[in-house]
């Protein structure tokens, strides 16, 4: 794409970041218009997303976790100490402790 442009353009010539976010998203279109023909409103918020450098995505564990009960809370702290590396070294030693006051 970038030779078609500029057929003086080698694999050794520099880019600035406007430019290469410009032919990634137009790659991108091209290749969804390839696959699917024309493209829909999504695919148009994706290649225009790539120009702005911003995702479409959010993260749902932020969502998640604001309507948590405090029951489920305890839990899950409960649960991600009880799978960690501290809590089975911890677990280990008070098992020996334990074994060898009792034998």
């Amino acid at each position: 794409m970038i030779k078609k442009r500029d057929p003086q353009w080698t694999s050794s010539s520099l880019l600035c970041q406007e430019c290469l976010q410009l032919f990634r998203s137009e790659y991108v279109e091209s290749a969804l218009e390839d696959e699917k023909g024309e493209l829909s409103r999504l695919d148009r918020e994706v290649v225009a997303s790539m120009q702005e450098q911003e995702t479409l995505s959010e993260n749902l564990n932020l969502t998640f976790d604001r309507d948590l009960t405090l029951g489920q809370y305890v839990a899950d702290k409960l649960a991600d100490f009880g799978g960690s590396w501290p809590f089975i070294v911890i677990f280990f030693c008070v098992l020996a402790m334990w074994m060898a006051m009792n034998s």
